[in-house]
């Protein structure tokens, strides 16, 4: 947990020290009417369990989206928002005519934070690290009637990847590639299919294909 913890930190020192370094410089070159800029985006993740986890649940896919306000006209950084879904277990039973159970797993998770992107040939190259809270939900219907239960955890993200500008197709598009690890401490969570709930820390491996779309607001 400690280097998760420095990893998501180190973002907001890289952010700290470069507002510090603004703030020193001339403020003739600041512009009032600048308009703001940012990007919204789209991903499809890979999302592999770790440590104990991995035992008690399989390797499954998750939706992501969310977006980048920049805070330089660089676009060097950036504040970062990011909500993510995934389903990791999911089994039915059909007892009679009368009696059908479905059960269902699933974790949804926002976080925030700062990223740091750099210029790298035809694309960019970008770190993050966001802090926020991941919902372990367990669903169960059982015909006519329903029962959840689901335990809310802080989560740490660390992350990076790179860009692609899609040229071709529009200059305001780009592909982007992302690897990133979400701590979880001591999580309570359905197992796969209709497993018991269970105790353990509940850690995550994320590898992410996306696109995102750049603009610019009025003035």
């Amino acid at each position: 947990m400690r280097w998760t913890v420095l990893a998501a930190m180190a973002p907001w020192c890289v952010l700290a020290a470069d507002g510090t370094a603004q703030n020193t410089g001339d403020e003739a070159v600041q512009d009032s009417t600048q308009s703001f800029a940012g990007a919204a985006f789209l991903g499809f993740d890979l999302v592999v369990p770790a440590g104990e986890f991995r035992d008690n649940a399989d390797v499954t896919w998750g939706l992501a989206f969310g977006g980048l306000f920049y805070l330089n006209e660089p676009r060097s950084l950036a504040v970062r928002g990011d909500m993510h879904y995934l389903a990791y277990g999911y089994s039915r039973k059909v007892r009679d005519l009368f009696f059908d159970e479905h059960h269902t797993n699933s974790i949804t998770s926002f976080g925030v934070g700062p990223q740091y992107n750099s210029d790298f040939g035809p694309g960019r190259l970008f770190a993050f690290g966001t802090i926020g809270v991941s919902q372990f939900a367990t669903s169960r219907t059982w015909t006519w009637f329903r029962g959840d239960e689901s335990d809310n955890q802080l989560a740490l993200t660390a992350g990076g990847g790179f860009s692609v500008n899609l040229m071709s197709i529009d200059p305001r598009l780009a592909l982007h590639f992302a690897a990133s690890y979400r701590h979880h401490g001591p999580t309570r969570y359905g197992t796969d299919g209709d497993g018991p709930v269970i105790m353990t820390d509940a850690n995550l491996m994320i590898l992410r294909l996306g696109v995102s779309h750049q603009f610019r607001g009025p003035p």
